[in-house]
């Protein structure tokens, strides 16, 4: 446990939230392909373990939920995410009949850089595409909680300068062949799905409940901030509702409302999740895991981590060094 600071010498905190999120789950982004999709055309992206997004650099697609959802149509720089991997289709009809997205992939890395355009020979789309994944045990209410479809339009990417910036060079980025190209664009991936999760997020903050909406919520943020900037403080439910300038009943009632859990059993969860990342990437032992987060014992550790993970940590270890990983 670190050292408690003394009253009164609490120091506003510049803890960037997400961003310790997005680390410590292992963000990654991949492009597969800027391809022209000419109608009649249409395919289907089987549900997985990675969370597709698609950009629409020209044209207009349809989108649809495989699952029997509404559909909706993507108009040139529109940016749509599915943040659980959830099964969908693209194509230039709603009527179209799709063909799988993997047939599509091997003949568009057939023919390179010379490939024509898919489909037929009616009005052109150019779609960027690709995924995000993260960690395959990583778990976060940040994450975990975000909608099943994330839909950004033109006009509110163009509002949000990062955004739109984002989207513009990740498009740029994925017609290049050159030395380095597909780094440059992978990074890129990422630091669009950072600008979509931002821009999904300020949504939430008109509302009452969701991750959104406690980082639309000063006195959250604080509460937020301070546990992060300082998770293994053994901070009680009075110190963090001061940070929040709030009472204990009150920080209780609105994180609950916001986070979906207590202030106290979110910070255990946070805990744990540290020690899951330090485990699977950086060799520490499990006594040293179980430090980290917060536990005098790696027999009650072990207990904490089965009880949220589903595995021991030495077995949840392996799977992870074996590189899975899975959507965001």
């Amino acid at each position: 446990m670190s050292v408690p600071h003394p009253a009164g010498s609490e120091k506003e905190s510049d803890v960037d939230v997400i961003g310790d999120v997005l680390r410590t789950v292992r963000l990654r982004g991949t492009v597969y392909f800027q391809a022209e999709f000419r109608a009649p055309w249409g395919m289907d992206i089987n549900g997985g373990e990675v969370a597709n997004f698609h950009l629409v650099v020209e044209g207009r697609c349809w989108v649809s939920p495989t699952d029997g959802g509404d559909g909706f149509w993507l108009e040139r720089g529109d940016l749509v995410v599915f943040p659980h991997g959830d099964a969908h289709r693209l194509a230039h009809d709603p009527a179209a009949t799709p063909v799988p997205a993997e047939r599509v992939l091997r003949e568009l890395r057939s023919c390179g850089a010379e490939c024509p355009a898919y489909g037929g020979t009616g009005p052109p789309t150019r779609l960027v595409c690709g995924h995000f994944e993260r960690a395959a045990a990583s778990r976060h209410r940040l994450l975990d909680t975000l909608p099943p479809v994330i839909l950004l339009r033109r006009e509110e990417c163009a509002r949000d300068d990062w955004l739109h910036a984002a989207a513009q060079l990740a498009a740029a980025e994925a017609s290049e062949q050159g030395a380095g190209a597909s780094v440059v664009v992978d990074r890129l991936a990422e630091a669009l799905f950072v600008q979509v999760l931002r821009a999904h997020l300020s949504r939430e903050t008109a509302r009452t409940a969701g991750f959104g909406a406690a980082l639309g919520d000063a006195g959250l943020v604080r509460v937020l901030q301070a546990m992060h900037e300082d998770p293994l403080r053994d901070w009680s439910l009075a110190e963090l509702a001061r940070r929040g300038a709030m009472s204990r009943s009150t920080l209780a009632s609105r994180f609950r409302h916001a986070v979906g859990t207590t202030p106290m059993r979110y910070l255990t969860e946070w805990r744990l999740e540290r020690a899951r990342d330090a485990l699977a990437h950086s060799g520490c032992t499990l006594a040293q895991a179980a430090r980290l987060a917060g536990y005098a014992n790696e027999f009650s550790f072990a207990r904490a981590f089965k009880r949220v993970y589903g595995a021991t940590p030495g077995s949840l270890r392996r799977a992870e060094a074996g590189g899975r990983f899975r959507a965001g």
